[in-house]
């Protein structure tokens, strides 16, 4: 798809927002995409920098010169015809959404660029600004942020909790170690090569904090006695302090690049408002080690950082870093390179243009659901997703927002309280307009019905996740779910466990529909170096018989079988449980980020379920990490393992130990057939490939 893409933005002066602007623009329209940019104030710094690309001047002439300006964006509009406006910065943001209303067809994308920023500082029109911007911004189309903490700030700001982070692209041909540069650089300013040379690239702005930055200089220049100071950036030559030691102010640079690269040390000492610190990442890509304060995502892309305000913290950081310097450059090139920005930003807007697909669930956190919706929206191309927890953001919230994915947390307590969000969830869709809504979970697929009826959504999808559940916690809910289950277009189950179980509570859905969760192959395989890597930090020789759960803690999973089978076994053998909840249990390891180093470093998996699961996900990765596994008939877990693996009665403790035992002897065998089971019949993406095709054909349908 070539889109045609106007940006809109005040100026193009030097900046860290308005370098990321052209950095963008440039790589789109080498890729093929149709872009423009209208500038309320031409004649900036690196307007010379957008080459080719078309430039619609606005002629602003200053703070209250509105109406004109405005005049010429719509023009601009009609006159371009793009497919997306996207502004950058509040200003840019409201007049591009108030343009698009007038003139309508674009989609409207609002760019974020800071985080919390103290307004204090600032007068009345810029607060009032800064608040519209948050209002409006649950009305745009799309919410794209340089940091997670600039989406916190604007949620805090009353916004919606919704839209995706880009991190900034630093282009690292141009921004690299200069040795010349660094030589000329060194002599203009005097600085031999002797000299501690610390830097700072930031405007004059409150938010900048240049009085902490001078006042950690001062404690530095005390301990050292051959050092020097340098500033760059607009409004810094009216700067100047006594430090007790040479301060060079060089004011904002076209080719700040080559002043970077004289540096030994560079610093970020902001104090508030910094979304993704673009000049912090410039100088590491010059090979400058760098201190930040904790302000924004600079603990994302600083080597250091201490906490904001703190001079004595900031001068300390800096000697250390100049003692024992480390590289941060192959850094800036693994994670913030101009093809990620672009590829992500194209990915996203592209995305505007597909069907969208809400899914609703109760929460974030680790478990097996959320695994698998994350896995989902982030593998469907087909699709444009957005996800709404009903309770905080959890262990997916970030990662799905920085792979492009749009999630929105209403915040609310689990259980029937979440009933509380129904109004904001109506509001809510309405604004998006799904094609589809997919639920998971019980009290989210409640919740969605409801929200789907009242915000005119036809289509709805449940996903079950589970199977015989304990009716003393969820008969109540499950019996009420059962007499709306014809709601649903479809009820999907991840085993047929859980489709018959939830007929014999009534369930009678117009159409089910299985669909297998699948298991990343390449990610969960046999590892030697990870096994050898995690025996000898969990202390286990290589030798060792090692026979290993991963769960959270619930009664559902019952570890307690897990542990007394354990005590029945073999004295050499050794157990180890990963999974929340599970740090002050025998052999606990709690919260396990690392699963497939976790599972390489097993000879023996267990699944003790006593009811409940679906299609345990855990036990796939297992068996795709070529382990033997022993499972207790819940669920779909007899027909996962197949003849691959061992299965016992549930709650037989005894049964356990022994099936343990017998895996333990046939690991080989056992191991080597559970990886061909699930790269045969359960590798990735059938899961998705299957979801995709069920949504296809749901929206191909008229009427319901």
């Amino acid at each position: 798809m070539c889109a045609r893409i106007l940006f809109v933005v005040r100026s193009l002066d030097l900046g860290g927002a308005e370098r990321q602007l052209v950095t963008l623009a440039r790589a789109q329209a080498e890729q093929g995409q149709q872009v423009a940019v209208a500038l309320f104030y031409p004649g900036g710094t690196l307007d010379a920098e957008l080459g080719d690309i078309p430039v619609y001047s606005l002629a602003k002439r200053g703070r209250w010169d509105l109406i004109g300006p405005f005049s010429k964006l719509v023009r601009a509009l009609r006159d371009w015809r793009p497919d997306i406006v996207h502004g950058y910065l509040p200003v840019a943001n409201l007049l591009a959404f108030t343009a698009c209303a007038l003139v309508p067809g674009p989609r409207v994308v609002f760019g974020i660029r800071a985080s919390d920023m103290d307004m204090g500082c600032y007068d009345a029109v810029s607060r009032w600004t800064y608040r519209l911007e948050a209002l409006v911004a649950g009305r745009a189309d799309l919410v794209i942020a340089n940091s997670a903490a600039g989406l916190t700030a604007l949620r805090q700001r009353g916004a919606e909790h919704r839209g995706v982070v880009i991190a900034n692209g630093i282009d690292t041909q141009r921004f690299r170690p200069d040795p010349a540069a660094r030589a000329e650089w060194r002599q203009r300013l005097g600085v031999d090569d002797t000299t501690l040379l610390i830097g700072m690239a930031a405007r004059r702005d409150p938010m900048k904090d240049h009085d902490t930055f001078f006042a950690a200089a001062r404690q530095m220049a005390e301990r050292h006695r051959n050092i020097a100071f340098t500033l760059a950036g607009n409004g810094t030559q009216s700067l100047s302090a006594e430090l007790g030691a040479p301060l060079h102010v060089v004011g904002p640079l076209a080719q700040v690049e080559r002043w970077m690269a004289a540096l030994d040390v560079g610093v970020l000492a902001s104090r508030f408002g910094e979304g993704f610190p673009n000049a912090l990442a410039e100088m590491m890509a010059c090979g400058v080690p760098c201190v930040a304060t904790d302000v924004g995502d600079s603990a994302l892309v600083a080597q250091r950082v201490v906490p904001a305000g703190d001079a004595s913290a900031l001068a300390q950081a800096c000697l250390d870093l100049a003692t024992s310097p480390t590289e941060g450059r192959a850094r800036i090139e693994q994670h913030f390179s101009v093809a990620a920005l672009t590829a992500k930003t194209l990915a996203v807007l592209q995305a505007l243009e597909r069907p969208l697909v809400v899914h609703l669930i109760t929460g974030l956190g680790s478990g097996g659901a959320e695994h698998m919706l994350a896995r989902l929206v982030q593998s469907s191309k087909a699709f444009r997703h957005v996800v709404i927890s009903l309770t905080g953001g959890g262990k997916f919230a970030e990662k799905l927002r920085r792979d492009g994915i749009e999630v929105v947390t209403l915040d609310l307590p689990a259980g029937p309280r979440a009933l509380l969000a129904l109004p904001r969830l109506i509001r809510l869709l309405r604004r998006l307009r799904p094609a589809l809504i997919q639920t998971w979970l019980y009290h989210a697929d409640l919740l969605g019905t409801l929200a789907a009826f009242f915000s005119d959504c036809r289509r709805l999808i449940w996903s079950l996740r589970c199977s015989n559940m304990d009716k003393a916690r969820y008969g109540r809910l499950v019996g009420l779910l059962a007499r709306l289950s014809r709601r649903p277009q479809v009820v999907i189950s991840n085993s047929q466990a859980g489709i018959d179980w939830h007929k014999a509570q009534g369930y009678a859905p117009r159409a089910w529909a299985l669909i297998d969760n699948d298991v990343d192959t390449a990610r969960f395989h046999p590892d030697p170096a990870a096994r050898a890597a995690w025996r000898l930090r969990l202390g286990i020789a290589p030798s060792t018989m090692l026979v290993g759960m991963a769960a959270r803690r619930d009664p559902m999973k019952d570890h307690d079988a897990f542990l007394a089978a354990a005590k029945l076994a073999r004295p050499d053998f050794t157990f180890v449980m990963a999974g929340h909840g599970t740090e002050d249990m025998p052999g606990g390891l709690g919260q396990v980020e690392d699963m497939a180093g976790f599972y390489a470093a097993l000879d023996v998996f267990v699944s003790a379920s006593r009811f409940g699961e679906g299609f345990p996900n855990v036990v796939a990765e297992a068996m795709s990490s070529g382990l033997a596994c022993v499972v207790t008939d819940i669920g779909d877990a007899k027909r996962l393992v197949g003849e691959a693996g061992l299965v016992v009665p549930s709650g037989d403790v005894a049964a356990l130990a022994s099936a343990i035992a017998q895996a333990a002897s046939r690991r080989d065998e056992l191991g080597i057939a559970a990886r061909r089971r699930m790269e045969a019949e359960f590798a990735s993406p059938v899961s998705v490939t299957r979801h995709e095709m069920l949504w296809a054909s749901l929206l191909g349908k008229r009427g319901d």
